[in-house]
This record gives C-alpha cells, structure tokens and sequence, in this order.
C-alpha cells in the first residue's frame, strides 16, 4: 500500500491512508525527510496532538514497533492513529521548523503552536 501513496506524495507529506470508525480516525504515514527537524529525536521528546500515537516504523523493510526511546531517522515511515480534527495539529508537530516552535532545536520536545 505505501509503494502506491509514495506515488502521489513527496516525502515530508502527512498522507491520509485510511478513514475509521465512521470519519472519526485515520491512519496516516509521514515519511521523514533528511533535513526534518525531527531525525535526532527521540519519538518520547514528540509532544503530539491529544488522540495522536506513533503505532508503526517503517525502517529499511523492516516494521518496528515504537517505543518512546526510538530515535527518528530520516527516510523513516511513521505511521500514527490520529483524530481527524487533530491531523493538522499533528502535521505541524511532524513539519516543526526550529524558531517557530516554543523550543530551540537542542532536543528538547517539539510540541505543535496552540497546543497545550
């Protein structure tokens, strides 16, 4: 299924995979760029949108269950449950550029504008 949606998208875009329980979830995949903010960092110091969770790694053919301690690496494919409502909530957090975040890019937690 991804070799189809990598197709169509660019690495670096939060692609919508599949809609649950009535429109009220997704699935979705993030591929991670070389430059993102994000490679470095653990999957712990993610502060994601409430109803958002990291369920699968996708890392040189191999599927990696996520724990907290894994470190994000680029060209990784992540997948996450997300709440519809919070998916652009999660694509800020997953697209976070170092200055325009509350936190300088030192490792410490990303966390999407707005979000408490």
């Amino acid at each position: 299924m991804t070799a189809l949606v990598e197709e169509a998208v660019e690495i670096g875009d939060l692609v919508r995979l599949l809609t649950l329980q009535s429109g009220v979830s997704s699935i979705v995949e993030f591929t991670v760029p070389q430059e993102s903010p994000i490679v470095g960092r653990t999957l712990g110091s993610l502060i994601l949108p409430e109803d958002c969770t990291v369920v699968a790694i996708l890392r040189d053919d191999a599927s990696i269950t996520p724990s907290p301690d894994d470190v994000v690496e680029p060209g990784d494919e992540l997948f996450l449950i997300a709440a519809i409502a919070a998916e652009d909530a999660l694509r800020s957090v997953l697209l976070a550029v170092p200055g325009e975040t509350d936190e300088a890019d030192d490792g410490a937690p990303i966390d999407a504008p707005g979000l408490p």
